[in-house]
């Protein structure tokens, strides 16, 4: 899901005009990637911890079933880096959080039209881990957690749904709806549909 994510990410970057890569790593980043000088966004999928969940489904799905609701953690980095001549670190900070924002709308958006929910989590800048050989990062790294729903339906291996229950033809079906007007004007109306 993370990696489709990125795409549409990327998109949306691109639509923005936002001059910010966007990459997604499976576990750590690549030493290489980490000191590299451009300015990108990292989505990561951590290895190494159980920072996923699964839960109770919030609500009722009929079909498919969703006997649960997996929930499952991120990371993103922002490596920003001011293109102002002479940048100060408060300028690096400044740009990381204009990308911050940037990141932070168009998740939201991709997210809602996907009908999932995103849970933001701890977020700051941190020190970049140097990689041996590599050019130090000037710049600013901000890092945040993240968590995205997504629903575990009952289906079979190729993705599909259980079928859908059909009622017979010969069954009939009786509703019958009460109107009162207000209390202690009669008994109302009473409707009986089929």
């Amino acid at each position: 899901m993370l990696y489709a994510i990125r795409n549409e990410l990327e998109q949306a970057f691109k639509a923005q005009k936002v001059p910010v890569k966007v990459v997604y790593a499976f576990g750590s980043e690549p030493t290489k990637s980490v000191s590299e000088a451009r300015e990108r966004v990292v989505l990561i999928e951590p290895i190494g911890n159980k920072r996923d969940k699964i839960e109770s489904p919030v609500r009722a799905h009929l079909n498919p079933k969703h006997p649960a609701l997996a929930v499952d953690a991120f990371v993103i980095r922002i490596y920003a880096r001011s293109n102002l001549p002479a940048a100060t670190p408060h300028d690096h900070a400044a740009r990381a959080r204009q990308i911050r924002q940037h990141v932070v709308s168009e998740l939201d958006a991709i997210v809602r039209i996907r009908q999932n929910q995103i849970e933001w989590g701890a977020a700051g800048f941190i020190e970049p881990v140097d990689g041996e050989g590599s050019t130090v990062w000037s710049g600013a790294l901000y890092e945040m957690d993240l968590t995205i729903d997504r629903g575990t339906p009952r289906v079979t291996w190729a993705g599909d749904a259980a079928e859908e229950v059909t009622i017979g033809t010969d069954v009939t079906i009786v509703n019958t709806t009460k109107v009162r007007n207000a209390p202690g004007a009669g008994d109302g109306e009473t409707a009986v549909g089929g």
